[in-house]
């Protein structure tokens, strides 16, 4: 993947995950390492770029960013974590790789000079199981079938209402949920993607870059949920990230993020070095194919 100099917001989110994805695959290049080394790099990866924060708005967990590694001997229990801000979710060094394991990883990175945001989540798995496989390539194609149904003008509501009937159709549950309420939702829009800054956020981002807002891109998040009669604007970013669970699996999650700029849209993945590492194009491809692919 070639990354290009970003021009407007939603080249620079963009981007911003783009460089996270690839983050998260150097850091992975670490066999038998436990969650919490491979987190670290992830982080520190991530946090050498000049226009990145060293650390996440989403927090906790620490730095905002996780790694979970889950065994078949157990099912995967790893990854069937109720909120990633509990400490039980965080990365654990007594936890290690290995080709059979089943991975899940989030990272919540901060473009330092706009306070945009480029958050990544995926479910990496390397072993044959074909079960799984299929589990996995339906969640994916669950979670981008939802984004590729969103339009200019859609009320909020009416793309979560669709994303329960698809959860319905394919009898999955989606364990996602506002932390402050617990009311179900499928994602969240980005911040400033389509808004102007408030209070003295772009004074701050001016003077001090954007490292220190997390909160205030905490707060500034509209939740995708049953009764958010917000529409989608010609210009603004938000995610789609179901957490999908069926029954005797663990939960599998693909965070996506569409964009549109001046009614152009794009569903962000950057998962493709990841899945070709972990040997995964084979069943994700086709879905892939419904995700914006730089053509470089």
């Amino acid at each position: 993947m070639t990354l290009t100099t970003p021009t407007n917001n939603a080249d620079i989110i963009q981007y911003t995950r783009d460089f996270a994805a690839l983050s998260l695959l150097e850091a992975l290049n670490l066999q038998g390492a436990s969650e919490c080394a491979i987190c670290e790099r992830w982080l520190d990866k991530m946090a050498s770029h000049p226009q990145i924060c060293p650390d996440g708005w989403y927090q906790p967990p620490p730095r905002g960013a996780v790694v979970l590694i889950g065994d078949d001997a157990d099912k995967y229990a790893r990854l069937n974590y109720e909120s990633l801000r509990h400490p039980s979710s965080w990365p654990r060094d007594n936890i290690h790789l290995s080709d059979l394991s089943l991975i899940y990883a989030y990272a919540s990175p901060i473009h330092r000079s706009t306070g945009l945001i480029g958050d990544i989540g995926v479910t990496l798995y390397r072993g044959s199981q074909s079960r799984i496989q299929e589990y996995l390539r339906a969640c994916l194609d669950l979670t981008v079938r939802v984004a590729c149904f969103a339009d200019i003008g859609m009320e909020f509501r009416e793309l979560y209402h669709f994303a329960s009937q698809q959860l319905q159709n394919a009898h999955f549950k989606n364990e996602a949920s506002s932390t402050a309420t617990g009311i179900p939702n499928i994602g969240h829009t980005i911040p400033w993607s389509f808004e102007p800054y408030r209070d003295n956020a772009a004074e701050t981002i001016r003077t001090y870059g954007a490292c220190n807002l997390q909160m205030e891109i905490s707060k500034q998040r509209i939740s995708i949920g049953s009764d958010v009669t917000m529409r989608i604007l010609p210009t603004m970013a938000f995610t789609i990230e179901p957490q999908l669970k069926a029954d005797n699996l663990p939960l599998a999650s693909y965070h996506v993020i569409v964009t549109f700029s001046d009614g152009q849209k794009k569903i962000l993945g950057g998962f493709e070095p990841l899945f070709s590492d972990f040997s995964m194009m084979s069943y994700m491809e086709s879905t892939l194919d419904k995700l914006y692919r730089p053509t470089s």
